[in-house]
């Protein structure tokens, strides 16, 4: 949690001396002591600490907001790790692991993690390169995937894995994925177990979710991409999931499909054609991956069973 900064009762009634250029929005105490700022302005109320020695007057509500912050401190061997990278990668977490207030921040050995409040400090053996996403140094997005084996379920881990290797602009390979997989790190089981469940080519996180509801409701697994086309071979659409021997097509319907009337009047032609060409559509919406997930499953097992007659 960001510490709340006194202020002497006198400052509250004037506005705060400016601060130096030099110093940027984020920075930390004694490079500002040093370049004359007194320390009554560093307890003034429009500064915040996030961390020890540091003062920002930037925003610090969300993680990548405290990451952020944390780089004034941040020494050459420390490059962000564990949940931090996946949200500056901005992997599909679940919304409890995005919220965290804590960082993660990493070394190699032999240097020392960071011991801070607000830290959560990391020694590592093993590791590829770094590279720098958005001007924070990270480690390569498999690693991330392996460092989150901790952290997540199998199923979560999926998630991820098929975020990675996306059918746009994947992030990573299968084969970056199992190397990363036999590391002999703590969760390297579930990452083993997650990377048996992990497909290439999805488009979005909520497509993967729908696949392995289906699976481990013990259904067949629906095929990934699978191109619809008419009797003429004119390209009619590509749906999230499909069973093409049955000729049903799912599709995952979220917040932008009703919102965005282009969207709206895409999908409605786009279903119509692949009604006309014989198929099945089975629309799905966020509500039948919770509460109704029973529901979901109970559609597509009447579904193929009626299309297998």
């Amino acid at each position: 949690m960001t510490r709340p900064l006194r202020h002497a009762k006198r400052d509250s009634f004037r506005m705060p001396h400016t601060l130096p250029e030099g110093l940027g929005p984020d920075f930390i105490v004694r490079t500002a002591l040093r370049m004359g700022v007194s320390r009554r302005r560093l307890q003034s109320s429009d500064l915040r600490a996030p961390f020890h020695g540091v003062r920002t007057s930037g925003p610090t509500q969300t993680h990548l907001d405290r990451c952020r912050a944390y780089l004034p401190r941040m020494r050459p061997t420390q490059f962000f790790s564990h949940v931090s990278a996946a949200i500056i990668y901005r992997m599909p977490v679940p919304s409890h692991i995005e919220e965290t207030a804590d960082i993660h921040v990493s070394v190699r050995i032999p240097a020392h993690p960071p011991q801070a409040r607000g830290v959560v400090g990391h020694r590592q053996s093993v590791g590829g390169p770094l590279r720098v996403r958005d001007g924070f140094r990270v480690p390569a997005p498999a690693e991330v995937w392996a460092q989150l084996a901790t952290l997540l379920s199998v199923e979560e881990l999926v998630v991820v894995g098929d975020f990675l290797v996306r059918r746009k602009r994947p992030f990573a390979t299968v084969e970056q994925l199992a190397a990363v997989a036999k590391y002999r790190v703590p969760g390297s089981r579930a990452l083993r177990r997650a990377l048996a469940r992990v497909r290439r080519g999805t488009d979005s996180p909520m497509e993967t979710r729908v696949r392995l509801a289906l699976v481990d409701a013990g259904l067949p697994e629906p095929t990934i991409g699978f191109v619809i086309r008419d009797a003429k071979g004119d390209f009619i659409g590509t749906p999230d999931l499909a069973y093409p021997a049955h000729k049903i097509a799912i599709e995952y319907e979220g917040a932008i499909h009703f919102s965005d009337a282009r969207v709206y009047a895409d999908d409605i032609v786009r279903r119509e054609l692949m009604e006309e060409a014989g198929w099945f559509v089975i629309r799905v919406i966020s509500r039948d991956l919770g509460v109704g997930r029973g529901a979901l499953v109970a559609r597509v097992r009447h579904a193929l069973t009626s299309r297998a007659r």
